[in-house]
């Protein structure tokens, strides 16, 4: 149900609203004092690749994570109608400029407007 908030309401609560409310946070009280499961904890933690899972002593997967793996790849001069990937460096305009989404290039001008390079140095 949820609880009903008299500064939400914008009026007093009424007896039955307030018993509601003390129902539902029994509820959920008890839900928190007698779970169903025994909640099992992590036992093992295993890497796959730029994944890392974490297994309970059953076996299951209880979570899992991809490890943040920035590249940078250095491509020289920026070319017109050259395709790009993310994380690629461009040297132009005396600076370095990271691509930040995979497009093929156009004019730089019009590219750095829709925001698809960030200066870098």
């Amino acid at each position: 149900m949820g609880i009903t908030y008299r500064h939400i309401k914008g009026a007093p609560l009424t007896s039955a609203e307030v018993d509601a409310n003390f129902e539902d946070l029994d509820k959920r009280l008890l839900a928190i004092e007698n779970p169903k499961e025994a909640p099992s904890g992590v036992v093992s933690i295993e890497q796959q690749e730029t994944h890392i899972r974490f297994l309970n002593a059953s076996g299951q997967v209880l979570g899992e994570i991809e490890l943040p793996m920035q590249r940078f790849v250095p491509k020289g001069e920026w070319q017109t109608t050259q395709v790009y990937e993310k994380g690629d460096l461009v040297a132009r305009e005396a600076h370095t400029w990271c691509a930040v989404q995979t497009h093929e290039a156009t004019e730089f001008s019009a590219d750095k407007e829709q925001g698809v390079w960030k200066m870098f140095l």
